[in-house]
């Protein structure tokens, strides 16, 4: 595997389309809370799809709360109110409400939600009495709110839904006691249940969430997997930089990165625990992006004296394969009760650069599996910090091995997670849906 030289701030091309398909002509409206070409996770994932089904001729339409994660505040330029924006697809964009990144409350939380589901009603309205319905309807779940709204007004309009699931949100939360009333909780898992067995049709991103929703639903219908994806041509394999976004002499010590989102309840305090035990180690830890923990994170390296542990802001998009360079190995964090209910979206860009993982996650779950399946790296126990500080040991003396999983890493990338193939699935689901070929 060839690793290249990566400058700063190169010009994203536009995504990977295949020009060659006949153009069609459907009419896709796509409900996300997240939708932002520049962010991560699910914001990316949604422009990307309406960007992707636009390009191959289709009127596709979004409604999204400003762009605003993960740093739970509204981008520049944006205005938190109605307005739409056009590119080569329509966004309208809603006020919702934002809790303050320091303060995001399983109630403020809930209510956030809320305020975009009630958001979205206005517009959805406005469709129906002008009779500017899609032929179909793409719901992106999380969140609940929006994809009940958007379920009750495709079934009043006659229009056909998929719900794309990202993660079973009701169920990670009852997991993760996020919810701590339980009538509340087994409550939000019994509405995940029923809109989820309503819809036409129901998709996600791995066949272990695919299982789980099966169970929740009652085998009720049979789920389809549509994979996230990465941009194969942009984020590529790069050589490790001697220097970059104001940290030194990375090529002369083992650098090992968090890189993402960072959420209460994903057990990031591990980073610091297992840190602490490799303070004798040629090892740095480094810590990029935003959410809510951050700050508790950095409160917890002061305390503790951690003089191995570094942080860096959430970087640009044009700059990620120079940010995965600098790491020789990357931590994908789960907490063992969420394994297989949510998916992180970081496995795919770091597979891309063609770096090692380890992510602590159990065999059989769906993140472990993938990760042991493709040589992509190797598993550790989730939530033991000894054990994880071990794998980290065990790899900073086995270059060979890292190697050989880097060149895999990048292999599977190109082999499973280009757009086309993902969306290409997606796009043959729904022209059956539409056509009434699929029950």
């Amino acid at each position: 595997m060839v690793k290249r030289e990566c400058a700063f701030g190169f010009n994203l091309k536009n995504l990977q389309m295949d020009q060659k398909f006949q153009r069609s002509s459907m009419k896709i409206l796509i409900v996300s809370i997240y939708s932002d070409r520049d962010s991560v996770g699910i914001a990316k994932y949604t422009a990307d799809m309406a960007e992707w089904f636009s390009q191959k001729g289709n009127d596709v339409e979004v409604i999204a709360a400003v762009p605003h994660y993960p740093e739970w505040k509204v981008h520049t330029p944006y205005k938190n109110w109605f307005f739409q924006e056009l590119s080569r697809y329509k966004t309208y964009y809603v006020p919702t409400y934002i809790p303050n990144i320091n303060n995001i409350s399983t109630l403020r939380r809930l209510i956030y939600e809320a305020s975009f589901g009630l958001a979205i009603i206005p517009i959805l309205i406005k469709k129906s009495l002008k009779r500017e319905n899609p032929d179909i309807s793409i719901l992106i779940y999380p969140s609940m709110p929006s994809v009940i709204i958007g379920y009750i007004y495709s079934k009043m309009n006659n229009v056909r839904s998929i719900i794309h699931v990202q993660d079973l949100q009701a169920a990670a939360a009852d997991s993760l006691k996020m919810v701590k009333v339980r009538f509340l909780s087994g409550m939000l898992k019994k509405i995940e249940s029923i809109i989820l067995s309503k819809s036409d049709q129901v998709t996600t991103i791995t066949p272990k969430m695919a299982e789980n929703i099966e169970k929740i639903t009652n085998n009720s219908k049979k789920v389809l997997i549509v994979h996230n994806w990465a941009d194969i041509e942009n984020i590529v394999p790069c050589k490790k930089p001697v220097s970059a976004f104001g940290l030194n002499n990375l090529d002369e010590q083992f650098n090992i990165m968090y890189a993402g989102s960072m959420g209460e309840k994903q057990g990031l305090h591990i980073i610091l625990e297992v840190a602490k035990i490799l303070q004798r180690e040629p090892v740095k830890f480094i810590i990029s992006g935003d959410g809510p923990y951050k700050n508790a994170l950095i409160r917890g390296v002061i305390e503790q004296n951690l003089s191995n542990v570094a942080f860096l802001p959430r970087q640009d998009a044009s700059e990620l394969s120079k940010l995965l360079s600098i790491a020789d190995v990357h931590l994908i964090i789960q907490r063992k009760d969420a394994t297989d209910l949510v998916m992180p979206s970081k496995l795919t860009n770091i597979a891309a650069a063609g770096r090692t993982v380890i992510a602590t996650a159990t065999p059989d779950s769906g993140l472990g599996n993938t990760v042991v399946k493709n040589a992509l790296g190797i598993i550790s126990t989730p939530e033991n910090p000894e054990d994880l500080a071990e794998k980290i040991i065990g790899l900073i003396s086995d270059i060979d091995r890292m190697s050989y999983y880097s060149k895999k890493s990048r292999e599977y990338a190109e082999q499973n997670l280009s757009i086309g193939s993902s969306l290409e699935n997606l796009e043959s689901i729904i022209k059956k849906i539409v056509k009434g070929d699929l029950k």
